[in-house]
């Protein structure tokens, strides 16, 4: 399996977001339960190559949920290989950031 890069500009289509620059499809997906240590949304690596096992990457876990010229922006934490990120959602795209 070859490391995931998760830095980048993203863009939403549906439930997936896809990188801009590469090939990259992660699947943003919702619980049907949610507990304490299971938040309402997390995220999934989907290869595009359909005999490629997806990869369970992490839960997201929100910072803050903002507007911004009429529009919604939520921030969520999570932590993948000991590196924690900054998953910053909005109605078209996504950006990922180190924390």
């Amino acid at each position: 399996m070859t490391k995931l890069e998760l830095i980048g500009s993203y863009t939403k289509v549906e439930s997936y977001i896809y990188h801009k620059d590469c090939n990259t499809r992660i699947l943003f997906g919702t619980r049907k339960l949610v507990a304490y240590q299971k938040p309402l949304h997390y995220i999934t690596f989907k290869p595009l190559s359909a005999t490629d096992k997806p990869i369970y990457l992490s839960s997201l876990y929100m910072l803050r949920q903002a507007e911004y010229e009429g529009q919604t922006i939520t921030t969520y934490r999570f932590d993948y290989k000991g590196i924690k990120y900054k998953f910053i959602d909005s109605a078209t795209d996504v950006q990922i950031e180190t924390l």
